[in-house]
This record gives structure tokens, sequence and C-alpha cells, in this order.
């Protein structure tokens, strides 16, 4: 059976009226259009992350068929504590390394809700960084019958876009990656299932060895989001003052190239380092707008710690402190990428009106040099015609003496020959 098939029997309106319902068929319809840019064809490779209840024993595995995920399922329903599956791509603008029904597996065996799949959607092969973008936050309580009272489970996801070092020995050594974060919290049993895309191996390490070591009931189902945030807020420093430095050596060439008479070693502006301010404002343009999406990632977290019920508020306080601390630095970050960009607005206009002034000056040139050839060109004609009025003039005597020796020819010829005679 195709995966189109296995959406048959959907009622269209009942999903687009209620867009927080878990994945049905409905969902499926509008996803599986854009499934095999996101999903593996036909192999998987899932790895699952379990934190026993009874033991607080961490458990890892890979998962590599539909039989061994249902058993997993079962065992991460009765009896952990944190489950996690964690569903890596082939590389960063590549397919998920599971299929679109091992995927689907999961989707419905925890009743994901729908918001869920915009987020996926972002994955998946690219064309370029701004390729099918989907930042933000997405959360919804179920059961209750107010916000974060009597609520049966939560339900919150967000993709966090962040930069890191790509090893790459040519070109821009950085580049622009995302994780997704999926959570599903119950308060009766205090239990969290995770879908985490494409985790960084930093958070990838520092959940094997954080989880093994948390308390048998946390505090807060909120603490690990700061996990994931602060783990990918570490390079935006070094990254905006790598922007910075761009920023400063093509402002130097504004600042400092002369005009009029320039030494030997004077800066060479030409039309390439606008092209390179250019492309240096788009990263700045797009770097605010990631940190943006992360500051709207913590304001929903934070908004949605205020909504939890208790018992779920105790050691709220210390999640909404590394909330503060996240927001601080990122705003910070933005207020620094702000500097830059209107430090690099009167370089650009600087570097075109340098670039002007000196095409002009060549123009200049270029028409003094062509007047002074115009000059020489006029005096070689003045001097041809000159010439040639005195070829005129020279012609005319040899014609004349041409003549007289034709008239007296004659009378000498025959003087000659009577003396000869």
């Amino acid at each position: 059976m195709s995966l189109e098939e296995s959406w048959t029997g959907w009622d269209a309106s009942s999903f687009s009226q209620n867009p927080h319902t878990p994945v049905d068929q409905g969902s499926g319809r509008y996803f599986v259009a854009d499934s095999r840019r996101l999903f593996a064809l036909d192999a998987d490779s899932l790895e699952s992350l379990q934190v026993l209840a009874d033991s607080n024993k961490l458990v890892s595995c890979f998962i590599s068929d539909a039989h061994s995920l249902h058993n997993l399922m079962q065992v991460n329903k009765s009896k952990a504590r944190e489950s996690f599956y964690i569903i890596r791509q082939e590389y960063s603008w590549g397919r998920f390394k599971i299929t679109w029904e091992t995927f689907q597996m999961i989707l419905k065996f925890q009743n994901v809700f729908t918001p869920f799949l915009d987020f996926v959607q972002a994955f998946g092969f690219k064309v370029d960084e701004d390729h099918k973008i989907w930042d933000g936050y997405h959360a919804s309580f179920s059961g209750g019958l107010k916000v974060g009272v009597g609520y049966t489970r939560y339900e919150l996801c967000y993709n966090i876009r962040y930069v890191e070092k790509n090893g790459r020995n040519s070109g821009d050594p950085w580049s622009l990656r995302q994780i997704g974060v999926y959570q599903q919290w119950k308060p009766d049993s205090r239990n969290s299932t995770w879908i985490l895309l494409h985790p960084s191996e930093n958070i990838h390490k520092r959940l094997h060895e954080i989880m093994g070591k948390m308390p048998l009931k946390s505090e807060s189902p909120m603490l690990l989001h700061i996990l994931f945030l602060s783990s990918t807020a570490y390079n935006w420093g070094d990254y905006i003052e790598d922007l910075r430095s761009q920023a400063v050596a093509l402002d130097d060439k504004a600042c400092f190239s002369r005009i009029g008479e320039r030494p030997s070693h004077d800066y060479s502006v030409t039309f390439a380092d606008t092209q390179k301010l250019q492309l240096l404002r788009q990263k700045l343009l797009r770097t605010l707008s990631v940190l943006g999406s992360c500051l709207a990632i913590a304001k929903g977290c934070e908004s949605h710690c205020h909504k939890l019920g208790a018992p779920d508020t105790a050691g709220n306080d210390q999640v909404l402190l590394g909330l503060e601390i996240y927001t601080s630095r990122i705003k910070l970050h933005q207020s620094n990428v702000t500097a830059i960009l209107q430090y690099s607005t009167g370089t650009t206009s600087l570097l075109s009106k340098i670039m002007e002034y000196r095409n002009n000056e060549v123009t200049t040139k270029t028409n003094e040099a062509m007047q002074d050839s115009l000059d020489v060109l006029s005096r070689i004609a003045v001097q041809s015609t000159r010439v040639t009025e005195q070829s005129q003039k020279d012609s005319r005597t040899l014609k004349a003496l041409s003549l007289i020796a034709t008239i007296y020819l004659p009378a000498t010829f025959i003087a000659v020959t009577r003396i000869l005679t």
C-alpha cells in the first residue's frame, strides 16, 4: 500500500477546524507530499534513550525495524521515566535516517499533536539556509478545564537554529544548523517523551552525562529545555565577532583609502568589496532573525512555566533563572549585530562614493589623454597640409622647368650639330 493510500478516508474539514488535534489521517495527507524530501526511502536508523523509572538507569539502543520499535515504545510507555527518540539526518541538509512509515508509527503511538509537523518540514533537502524555515514555538495543554489546571498532559515543540564550525578548509568556516525539540509531559505519571530532530554532538553528549544523574522525580519537567537552549548559544559570540572583523576590514578600506594622488601601497577598492559587504549584511540580517526566534522560544518556555499547575511549578525558579540568563545573552548578541549593521551602512555608502570618485577620476584622466591625442593628431594634420602645399609648389616649378627645356631643346640641338659639322 502506498503512503497516499494509507491515509484514505480523511475528512479535511475536521483537521482544518482543529489544528491542535493529534496526528491523524488528515495531517498525514497534508504531510505526505513532502515526505520523500524528508525521510529515507528504505532503511531505518533510530536512536533511543530511556531512563527507567525504577532504577534511574540510562539505556541506549538503536532501532532498525518496525518490530523492535513497537517493543521499545511499549517499554517506554510502561517503564520509562524519560524516553527520547533521536532522529538524525544523513547530513545537515539531507533526509532523516528513518522512513516515513517509521516516523508515522512514533507519531501515532505517542499521539503527537499536529503543529509538530510544521517544525519537521523545516528539515530535509534544502536549496539554501533560508529554504523551508519554521522557527518559533508551539505549546498545548490537553484535558484541563483551564490552561495549566487539571490537565492530563502538555505538549510543546520548537526549532532552535544555531551556528557551528563546519570544519571545511575553504569558504565560510561557519554553518547555520538547527535542532527540532518535541516534549510530551504527563503530570499523573510524571513521565516525559521527547523527539529530538538532529541534535548536535554537544547536546547528545550532555544528555548522556545528565540523564543518568537526575533524581527519580525531577523538580521541573522544563529543566531539559535549559540544556537545549544554553547548548546552542555557545558559539554566537565567536560567530558575531567573526562577522564584526569582516565588517571592520571593509570599513578600514572605506575610511583609509586615499583619493587624488595615491601611494603605491594604498587600498584597492573594487566592486567585489561592495559584493562582500552585501553578503555580510545578509548574514547579519539572517542572524538577527535567528536570534529573534531564539527569544521567542525562551519567551514561550517562560510563559509555559507560569501556566504549569502544582506540583509542576516546584523547581521552576531554576528554570526561570536559566531562561532569564539565556534571554539576556541573546539580547546582548542582538544588540551587537544591530550595531554592526548600522556600522556597515556607513561603510557601504563610503565605499560607493570612493568607487564613484575613482571612476570619475579615471574618466577625467582618460578624457584628458584623449584630448592630448587629438591635439597631437591636429598638429600632425597641419604639418601634413603644409607638406602637401610645399609639394604642390615644387611640382609647379618642375613643370615650368620642363616646359622651358622643351622650348629650347630644338635650337640647342641644331647649334650643337652645326658646330660638330
